[in-house]
């Protein structure tokens, strides 16, 4: 048990660590990852529409945020 409370501290510690511009990055990269796959497996929209989901929602959204962000 308590190499088990160990890992899951040092898992803790390491995502304090991760700044929020990267967190944001990854949660918008994760979202888009899973849209692209709902929109994929269940519609039939043209593969330009889906590279089209992962770009705003994975690299344009995150941009905007992260930049507001900042100012």
């Amino acid at each position: 048990m308590r190499v088990a409370d160990n890992i899951i501290s040092a898992t803790i510690h390491t995502l304090d660590m991760v700044s929020r511009e990267n967190q944001t990055i990854l949660g918008f990269g994760l979202l888009a990852l899973v849209l692209l796959y709902l929109v994929a497996t269940l519609t039939t929209l043209p593969t330009w529409v889906s590279i089209a989901v992962v770009i705003v929602v994975g690299v344009i959204v995150p941009q905007v945020i992260n930049n507001t962000r900042g100012e």
